[in-house]
């Protein structure tokens, strides 16, 4: 996932979306879609997950809840491209230094050992989870990340339970 993407989603989307349903934006200026972002949330499942991950990096100010799903942190490389975890932590925390006055909240979701989604985000969840300034756990008050690992193959039909669970945890402010 690379280019502009994000821009599209922050810039385009947003306003398209959330100006015509009855949502929490009062207008479509930056300082107006960032103000709304404690009720919008970015998530996605396997590629999708990818770009999930690619959002937070790019687009921290605009979500403050996020639910990847069953693929790693590829650092904006292909998906069969090696990372090293010092590469993914500093991928990972360039938004959170950047943005130091936003808080955020993930909740990542896998498989288990032998789905193919989660071969690179489990281990990558172990030290991520551990590292400042992550704190884990499921009160959004308190914690900002939380892994979920489901004992079943990379499938779709998974997905409608993550996003049950995750949104159990989301959104409770």
């Amino acid at each position: 996932i690379k280019g502009n993407y994000y821009r599209e989603v922050i810039e385009d989307i947003i306003p398209a979306v959330e100006m015509k349903y009855n949502t929490y934006l009062t207008g479509t200026s930056k300082e107006e879609i960032i103000a709304a972002r404690d009720h919008r949330a970015f998530t996605g499942y396997s590629r999708g997950c990818v770009c999930t991950w690619y959002m937070f990096h790019n687009a921290l100010p605009y979500f403050r809840w996020y639910s990847p799903m069953s693929c790693h942190v590829t650092v904006g490389r292909s998906v069969h491209a090696d990372v090293t975890q010092e590469e993914v932590m500093d991928y990972i925390l360039k938004p959170i230094h950047e943005n130091p006055d936003y808080p955020f909240y993930i909740y990542a979701a896998t498989g288990g050992p032998e789905d193919v989604g989660a071969r690179r985000q489990y281990p990558q969840m172990k030290f991520i989870t551990k590292a400042e300034p992550f704190s884990y756990g499921t009160d959004t008050k308190k914690n900002n990340i939380y892994f979920s690992v489901a004992e079943f193959d990379h499938t779709d039909l998974l997905v409608p339970y993550y996003y049950y669970n995750s949104l159990q945890v989301l959104f409770k402010l």
